[in-house]
């Protein structure tokens, strides 16, 4: 679990798995100060997502608007709008699957578990949540499961 220490001066977050950049080496370091200018101008974790599922939910919405207007599927009609028709619902439904699992990832901040891999325990990295704001499993973990998903050992 990730530890906030707010003085004057610093901002103390204690927990982060930290990668030095004169040697490389990566460890758990039990505390790394940010100045709190730099923090002020970035927004929270809870706030980004927030804001993702709020432009989700708008396309959800605006997709759903377009799929009112059903193509007619008679013999020879229709054509690309069809196409576009499912192409939309396709869309609405990926869009659906993003929109829990930034509501998951929400409660995980919440509960102050978020940027932990649900698989094996590990800190998420912060470019891959940067990346990739409501995933719940490492690069490494996710990688594993690619390859399952492929049938590759």
């Amino acid at each position: 679990m990730v530890e906030l220490a707010i003085d004057s001066e610093m901002v103390e977050i204690s927990g982060l798995q930290c990668r030095d950049t004169g040697t490389g080496l990566v460890g758990m370091y039990s505390a790394v100060q940010v100045a709190p200018e730099v923090t002020a101008q970035m927004p929270s974790t809870q706030e980004k997502l927030q804001q993702e599922l709020e432009q989700t939910l708008a396309e959800i919405e605006r997709l759903e608007q377009k799929l009112e207007d059903k193509a007619d599927y008679g013999i020879g009609k229709g054509g690309s709008t069809i196409y576009e028709w499912e192409f939309n619902l396709a869309l609405k439904q990926s869009l659906e699957n993003k929109a829990r699992s930034i509501e998951a990832a929400l409660r995980k901040v919440e509960e102050g578990e978020y940027g932990i891999c649900k698989e094996c325990g590990e800190p998420v990295s912060e470019e891959r949540l940067a990346i990739l704001p409501h995933t719940t499993v490492c690069v490494k973990c996710a990688r594993k499961r690619s390859r399952r998903l492929k049938g590759a050992p």
